[in-house]
């Protein structure tokens, strides 16, 4: 969500502990936002918070994963890998 509002966005890099979300719209650095990666065997939510922005054409913002608990970060983690794979052999919808 996005100000608010529910909104599709893409993602050109993710990590263990974090993303790139590819969109015109973005939010103020240190916003938490909820996050759902939707990948086909994959799907996940997590809250991130909002590290940096990229304004304009080509635009986005940086997250961090909000993980509290080492076994729901093994488990993100694993998720994330799995996601990965998936972007490199076609992409993820976000």
């Amino acid at each position: 969500m996005l100000g608010g509002a529910r909104t599709r966005a893409n993602t050109q890099n993710i990590s263990q502990t974090g993303a790139f979300i590819a969109t015109p719209q973005t939010v103020e650095i240190n916003d938490v936002l909820p996050l759902r990666v939707l990948e086909a065997r994959n799907d996940f939510a997590v809250d991130t918070e909002v590290r940096w922005v990229r304004p304009g054409p080509g635009g986005g913002m940086g997250v961090r994963f909000l993980i509290d608990e080492s076994a729901t970060a093994r488990h993100v983690y694993g998720l994330v890998e799995q996601v990965r794979e998936a972007m490199a052999s076609g992409g993820v919808r976000l």
